[in-house]
């Protein structure tokens, strides 16, 4: 396994969790994620031009791509919603957690066997989600019931991890119609659409307060995103995907701590441990 590689993957996972710790960390959620987005498909908007005009598309591969543009337009809504209600520290590793769906599904539609390590990553990962919003180890917390479910940010953040696993089906049968970073483009602007509208009729007079409060923010998570993603295509070349998505989850760990020692969240110890569970869990679904 090639270092550099390795360590292009860890840098990119880092970015990742920078871009949401900036989301986190703005006025207004909703805004600022529109904003994002918008910013997003300017960055990609020559190369996305140059490869639409020089490609043709079949009207199942339209259809698919805004199938994948409504689900992401959920998608950022329910983030939104989730960093409006929940912490960066439980709802980044949660929402990050979608990989288990994505193996769960395969299980149970397409046949697909689960190896021991399989089996031991889900299980790892379920901890992981469970005890990340209980403020304490005490017997009595671990044993009581769905209490995690007693927080409104847990409940968004396991939305959205279903929203993840959604698009990432989705995408994957919209690649075999598209140019990936065509996919990744068209995905962009039909995604943008609904959402212009969303905070056009309820936050319109928000928008440039938080233009004017996190303008660099915005511009840095805009740039970050796609400069994230760009680098694990990037380590492609040398590293089998599997790994590379393994490896990546360790993003989790990188918001947990983003949100403990500069948002000061509350039991950050806990969180972390159950970060280091999530990316654990995660990392023997991916390399099963």
């Amino acid at each position: 396994m090639e270092l550099w590689a390795v360590g292009l993957i860890l840098l990119s996972a880092l970015l990742h969790a920078v871009w949401n710790f900036l989301a986190k960390n703005s006025l207004d959620k909703y805004v600022f994620s529109w904003w994002m987005k918008l910013f997003e498909f300017l960055i990609y908007l020559p190369v996305g031009i140059y490869l639409l005009a020089s490609s043709t598309i079949s009207n199942v591969g339209w259809l698919i791509a805004i199938i994948s543009g409504l689900v992401h337009t959920a998608y950022w809504i329910l983030l939104s919603a989730s960093y409006t209600h929940g912490d960066l520290s439980i709802v980044y590793p949660i929402s990050r957690s979608a990989p288990i769906t994505v193996t769960l599904l395969a299980v149970l539609f397409f046949g697909e066997r689960l190896s021991l390590s399989g089996i031991a990553g889900i299980l790892t990962v379920m901890l992981g989600v469970y005890i990340l919003s209980i403020d304490s180890l005490e017997l009595k917390r671990l044993t009581h019931p769905f209490s995690s479910l007693r927080n409104l940010g847990v409940v968004l953040a396991l939305l959205t991890a279903l929203s993840v696993t959604a698009y990432t089906l989705v995408d994957k049968s919209g690649a075999q119609y598209f140019h990936p970073l065509l996919f990744v483009w068209t995905e962009k602007w039909i995604s943008v659409i609904p959402f212009t509208f969303l905070v056009t009729f309820s936050r319109r007079q928000r928008v440039p307060k938080e233009w004017r409060r996190n303008r660099w923010s915005i511009i840095a998570a805009g740039f970050l995103s796609p400069l994230s993603y760009a680098m694990i295509v990037f380590a492609m070349q040398s590293i089998q995907v599997s790994y590379i998505v393994s490896i990546r989850q360790v993003s989790v760990v990188f918001g947990v701590i983003l949100g403990g020692t500069i948002l000061k969240e509350e039991n950050i110890r806990i969180r972390l441990l159950s970060s280091i569970l999530i990316f654990t869990g995660l990392f023997l679904i991916g390399v099963s």
